[in-house]
């Protein structure tokens, strides 16, 4: 049914993959895959609302806390550009001392903003120095593509490197110390299901390869 009385709340993000529906609710750090209801389901970007979503999946959602009325007030996602270029075939730079010892710092800042720290908490830091510092379009620029480079050469020797998240988290956090911010982006998969994320600047991806990415849906951008 059509209603564009309803809409996701602030804190869940949704996207279509395979012809599922799926969901990613932030404030409870979970996924939930709804089998075939992408099949004629519609969200719009702009304003979250729900266009096309059958009554009995739309009351268990609004049981849920996965839907709510809405309000009229705009709280728009951000889409993901479609990944087109790596960073996988650029030299890896000798990294300076400065390099070393920011990488060094960023290690010690993640010890305090991802060690234990909710998800949602996670997020909205990571999306509110990127607001402050500029989000990055289009080209990039040479010093951000040293820094992705440079951080892809000392991964190895960091004492933790966990998944991706902290990996990118630890990125984000790198490239920080030097004034540069990239989109955070958060992909899915069905059948089987997969969830993965990697940082991305305008269309290429710093951290993974297109290949690789291409593979999951866009879910979230930070």
């Amino acid at each position: 049914m059509t209603d564009s009385n309803w809409r996701f709340p602030s804190h869940v993000h949704a996207t279509t993959s395979g012809g599922d529906l799926v969901l990613l609710d932030v404030r409870s750090d979970a996924y939930f895959c709804l089998p075939d209801v992408g099949q004629d389901f519609q969200v719009s970007a702009a304003d979250r609302a729900v266009g096309t979503l059958p009554l009995e999946v739309r009351t268990e959602l609004q049981a849920a806390g996965l839907l709510v009325r809405s309000d009229g007030a705009p709280n728009g996602e951000r889409p993901a550009l479609a990944p087109r270029d790596d960073l996988f075939d650029q030299p890896f730079p000798a990294p300076t001392r400065r390099e070393r010892l920011d990488f060094a710092r960023a290690l010690v800042g993640m010890a305090w903003t991802y060690r234990g720290r909710p998800f949602e908490h996670i997020l909205a830091g990571a999306s509110a120095r990127s607001l402050a510092l500029g989000r990055g379009e289009g080209m990039v620029g040479e010093a951000l593509v040293r820094r992705s480079q440079v951080f892809r050469r000392l991964l190895p020797w960091s004492p933790v490197q966990g998944a991706c998240l902290f990996q990118a988290a630890l990125l984000l956090e790198f490239l920080g110390q030097a004034g540069l911010t990239a989109d955070w982006v958060f992909g899915v998969r069905t059948w089987p299901f997969g969830a993965h994320c990697w940082l991305q600047a305008g269309s290429t991806v710093l951290n993974d390869t297109v290949d690789r990415v291409a593979a999951f849906d866009p879910i979230l951008v930070a």
